[in-house]
This record gives structure tokens, C-alpha cells and sequence, in this order.
């Protein structure tokens, strides 16, 4: 079995990026995701001043124009007159700044965590990492959740609604930032 794993690789060990080119699905994905992040961001700017305003185009099915042929609303319009292909991308650019925004926070913080961690070692880094493990091991642990309710769900007034899993993030940054910390203070 070892030398099954240490003749995976021929010559040098590849980086991450080789390995990404090994993979064609890898491939695709990351060619559709940079062609959604590019329209997201770049189409706006080329879409005509028209439809980025509420308009009286109520309810246009899409692939339609506006009644004084100013206005191509691609997805149609909503009950606002709304150019719904417009909407789409705005949305786009704000989840993926909010996606941008929570990773970023997210490496700052853990970062900061282990460092201090590490830093700090003895009793401080042992509590520390144990709250970061009690986190990993403990995924659906919620206080908000009542006895006998579905992990992942809330409950509203029309029932339990599924609510998407919390961010394991801060830890996924912290050990290893503590360990890089932690090396050349045990020198």
C-alpha cells in the first residue's frame, strides 16, 4: 500500500494547480464559475439605462420588447415592471460579494485565533484549540434548535423550514495557523 502511495506521482510532486488541471470536471466548473463571476460583475455595465429602472412593463414574458421598442427584457418583467435579467445579476453581485466578504472575514478572524493560540500556548492554546474541536466535532449543535427537531431546520409559523448548515470556517483557518505559529516558538 505504501509504495502504491509513493509511486503516485512521477517526478516531483505537483502543486494544487496540476493536480486542478488533472481533472476535467474540475475543469469545467471552474470555467463555468468564472464565466457566471465575469457576467455578474461585467454585464451590468453593458445593459441598456431602460431597464435598470422600474418601468410600466408589467409582467412581459421573456425575449419580449418594450412597447416603444426601447426596452429587450431578455427574462421578462415582474409585477413592478422590474427587467428580470437585471435583477438576476444584482443578486449575483451581492451573493458573491457576501460570499467574498464572509471568507475574507473568516481568514481574518481564524487567523487571528491561532495566532493567539499558538502564541500563547500552555493552558490558553489547550482551551482554545478545545473550543475549535468542540466546534468540528459537533456540527449540528444549535442552540435555537427545540428537542427533537430535524438538524438543519427552524421552526416558523408555517412549520420547520430547512436552514443551511453554520460556517466551520474559523476552524478550518485556526489550526493551521497555530501550528505555523506554534513551530518556531518550540525551536
Amino acid at each position: 500500500m505504501a509504495e502504491a502511495a509513493s509511486n503516485r506521482w512521477s517526478g516531483s510532486r505537483p502543486n494544487g494547480w496540476e493536480v486542478l488541471k488533472r481533472n476535467r470536471v474540475a475543469m469545467i466548473s471552474l470555467a463555468f464559475l468564472i464565466v457566471l463571476v465575469l457576467a455578474a460583475v461585467v454585464l451590468p455595465f453593458f445593459l441598456n439605462d431602460g431597464i435598470k429602472q422600474p418601468t410600466t412593463d408589467q409582467f412581459f414574458r421573456p425575449g419580449t420588447t418594450s412597447a416603444d421598442g426601447t426596452r429587450y427584457h431578455m427574462l421578462g418583467t415582474d409585477v413592478n415592471g422590474n427587467d428580470l435579467f437585471y435583477r438576476l445579476l444584482t443578486g449575483a453581485q451581492v451573493s458573491l460579494g457576501v460570499g467574498l466578504v464572509a471568507a475574507c472575514l473568516s481568514l481574518f478572524i481564524g487567523t487571528i485565533y491561532g495566532m493567539v493560540s499558538g502564541y500563547a500556548g500552555g493552558r490558553v492554546d489547550g482551551v482554545m484549540m478545545r473550543g475549535i474541536d468542540i466546534l468540528l466535532d459537533h456540527p449540528n449543535a444549535d442552540p435555537g434548535r427545540q428537542p427533537g427537531q430535524q438538524p438543519g431546520t427552524r421552526t416558523s409559523g408555517e412549520g420547520e423550514i430547512r436552514t443551511p448548515e453554520r460556517d466551520k470556517s474559523l476552524c478550518r483557518f485556526s489550526k493551521p495557523v497555530r501550528s505555523t505559529t506554534l513551530a518556531p516558538l518550540q525551536r
